[in-house]
């Protein structure tokens, strides 16, 4: 539907990616969700939530290079990898992703333009794999994306998963 990665082929290339590296790859995983998607299928039929899903993920692959792994999880949830990246390189793809992504308006008929709204949690992680595990990191980044969905704004949450701690520390 989205011509990006599945749940399971998005994690079989990232695990790839991460054991290839012998656990020197650095990394932001960003986890963003769309807002009031529930209401877009209710209101007009899934078939313009899928144009909004397809034009969600036509964003997301301009935004990103075609190294970066773009993953649909499920529902209206994507998943972006994106590795050997500082954090302010980290920060900075987060930012342009968000910036690109958000408010944008996708022309479903003469009648009707719907805006992408969205909420985004992104985690970065200077070792990536045996120090920090990538479902750890996606779950750092999920808790920093509904945080930020429970505010009702759109908006991005940036943070650092620490395996020392109980969750992201957001920035």
């Amino acid at each position: 539907l989205t011509k990006v990665l599945n749940r399971r082929g998005f994690f079989d290339l990232a695990q790839q990616r991460i054991d290839k590296s012998c656990g020197e790859l650095s990394a932001v995983c960003m986890l963003l969700d769309l807002n009031k998607f529930k209401p877009v299928n209710d209101e007009h039929g899934h078939e313009v939530g899928d144009l909004i899903l397809r034009a969600l993920a036509k964003l997301l692959r301009r935004s990103v290079s075609r190294t970066d792994l773009i993953g649909r999880l499920g529902g209206d949830e994507f998943v972006v990898l994106i590795t050997d990246l500082t954090e302010e390189g980290a920060r900075s793809a987060a930012d342009r992703l968000y910036d690109t992504c958000h408010d944008t308006r996708v022309r479903v008929s003469d009648q009707l333009t719907l805006p992408v709204l969205l909420s985004l949690g992104a985690v970065y992680e200077p070792r990536l794999g045996d120090a920090v595990p990538l479902d750890q990191m996606l779950a750092a980044a999920d808790e920093l994306m509904y945080r930020q969905k429970r505010t009702r704004e759109p908006g991005i949450l940036f943070g650092r998963a620490r395996p020392d701690t109980h969750g992201p520390a957001a920035a």
